[in-house]
């Protein structure tokens, strides 16, 4: 019944979205599918940029370091970056292009997660591919449902993020919509 209803939904979400839609009809396109109840359902919204160091999220403790900064007066050497990480962060650059990824996306992922009855999950994706060039300055991060008191709080809460108002006006790459099953 579940699978029935997302692919009921996949296609909904494939002939409403265009290749040129924006986000605000991207975003109001997966909320009207989402409101079809599915027993179990949690939505996930994931903001991630492949080709770039990932950042304190600040749960790590209360010592965060920007391990990519120049060394600035009075600080310790310890903040300086190896030459053995710097050729880490060039060699994931150059592994991501190989692997046809880029290193200068930003995606944006809109997802709907519900239980498949056998211990495992739906994923209705809608994911976002954006190109950057290097100017974007949006926190890389994830947003639960279950964080934001459900659906309309999610959706309150993805449309006033630092990624939506980045996003805003400028047309994605690349618009995938899918389902898969993990």
């Amino acid at each position: 019944m579940t699978e029935r209803i997302l692919r009921a939904q996949l296609e909904a979400l494939q002939a409403q979205i265009s290749e040129d839609a924006p986000l605000d009809a991207i975003v109001d396109a997966f909320e009207a599918v989402c409101q079809t109840p599915v027993e179990g359902d949690m939505l996930l919204f994931e903001v991630m940029m492949p080709g770039r160091p990932a950042k304190p999220s600040g749960n790590e403790g209360a010592r965060q370091v920007d391990r990519f900064s120049t060394l600035k007066p009075g600080a310790s050497k310890a903040n300086v970056p190896s030459l053995a990480e710097m050729m880490q962060f060039l060699k994931r650059s150059d592994l991501l292009a190989k692997m046809g990824i880029d290193p200068g996306a930003v995606w944006i992922r809109l997802i709907r997660q519900c239980p498949d009855g056998e211990g495992e999950f739906y994923q209705l994706r809608v994911n976002l591919t954006y190109r950057d060039g290097g100017q974007c300055n949006i926190p890389a991060g994830s947003l639960w449902d279950s964080e934001c008191g459900g659906k309309e709080g999610w959706f309150q809460r993805v449309r006033g993020s630092e990624a939506y108002r980045w996003a805003a006006g400028k047309r994605p790459e690349k618009i995938e919509i899918r389902l898969d099953q993990t």
